[in-house]
């Protein structure tokens, strides 16, 4: 249906009485203006509290990696944690490593992640999230 059309006017000149009837103001068709305290700013809100965790959490597990750099060979580990501490998302760093030839599922970098959280005291996980194996797989 074409939106300039006469059907389609008149359809919505219908609804929009159905609307009025029922008592429902459109705030963008009223004289009233949104308040200041909508949903929209608390949302933002609790995203740049949420970006303060985040920022903090990238922090601590950068400077744990950068500690330990030592105690990681040439293995998945290190190449996983690298990006995670530089704020990678998790697929890209299994992009990142497909490119390179190592085929990387998102749950063993999960696992790895969580590995490390646990070891270095930034996160605590319970025995099953940390093995992924001891899951119990859907049927």
């Amino acid at each position: 249906m074409n939106f300039k059309s006469k059907q389609f006017n008149d359809l919505k000149k219908h609804w929009y009485q159905v609307l009025k009837e029922d008592g429902f103001d459109d705030i963008e068709a009223s004289e009233t203006i949104l308040k200041k305290e909508s949903d929209r700013t608390r949302k933002y809100l609790q995203d740049s509290i949420s970006w303060g965790n985040k920022q903090e959490y990238y922090l601590l597990m950068d400077q744990n990696f950068r500690q330990r750099i030592h105690e990681f060979g040439e293995g998945l580990d290190l190449y996983i944690m690298m990006f995670w501490c530089k704020g990678f998302k998790k697929i890209e760093i299994s992009k990142k490593l497909n490119k390179l030839g190592c085929k990387c599922y998102h749950e063993i970098i999960t696992q790895i992640i969580r590995k490390y959280e646990n070891d270095w005291g930034v996160r605590q996980w319970k025995p099953e999230q940390l093995n992924y194996q001891l899951r119990k797989k859907r049927a």
